[in-house]
């Protein structure tokens, strides 16, 4: 007999073990994203359901896959420059427009990888801001277009798939989760737009 609870903020587990009842709370500090590692593990679930590997097995992967590396700081900020350059010219940008964006995209990159000390809220407003600020510079500087930049670059940040787990998840009745996320994105999506016009008051007013 097995059952489980989770929330963004805590993971619930009970389970019966040679007929006595196990309980376990952990709570969850961890946040972000990765595909990988999801992959990985449920993998590992579908071999250990049609008995492929032992549950011995199962924890010795388990724990591989926790080791691993997470992205290096090149490859994140490889990865923004190339989703900024391909947003620009999808939104029908100019190829100096979609430079000027991959540029833009990995500055914030590498800022919120270097300020992995901050509240995530903090750093995406950060973001938000050096992207402002590079790409009123390019539009000032390359006479492109500014907004067209600032909007393909800020586009790294947007908390889509947050948003879509958080409509899953309530459809699904998990209404506490939905909302704990649904929250997040809100906040993530204001810290956007209050560095975004934050920045250009400021500029206008210098």
């Amino acid at each position: 007999v097995t059952d489980s609870y989770v929330t963004p903020g805590m993971l619930m587990i009970s389970f019966t073990w040679h007929g006595q009842m196990i309980h376990n709370m952990k709570r969850v500090s961890l946040s972000g994203t990765d595909l990988g590692r999801i992959q990985q593990v449920n993998a590992l679930s579908r071999q250990l359901q049609s008995g492929e590997i032992t549950l011995e097995d199962c924890y010795r992967s388990l724990c591989r896959i926790q080791e691993e590396p997470e992205a290096s700081v090149f490859r994140m900020v490889l990865g923004a420059a190339l989703a900024g350059a391909g947003v620009a010219l999808v939104f029908g940008g100019s190829l100096q427009e979609s430079a000027a964006a991959a540029f833009s995209a990995a500055l914030c990159a590498f800022l919120l990888e270097s300020l992995n000390f901050c509240t995530p809220s903090l750093r995406t407003l950060l973001g938000s801001s050096l992207i402002t600020l590079a790409g009123v510079a390019a539009g000032a500087l390359l006479g492109i277009r500014a907004n067209m930049v600032i909007l393909a670059a800020l586009m790294i940040l947007v908390p889509g798939m947050l948003f879509t787990t958080a409509l899953r998840d309530c459809i699904a009745g998990d209404t506490l989760s939905g909302q704990a996320r649904l929250s997040m994105a809100i906040l993530t999506a204001a810290a956007i737009a209050l560095g975004n016009i934050g920045t250009l008051l400021i500029l206008e007013a210098l």
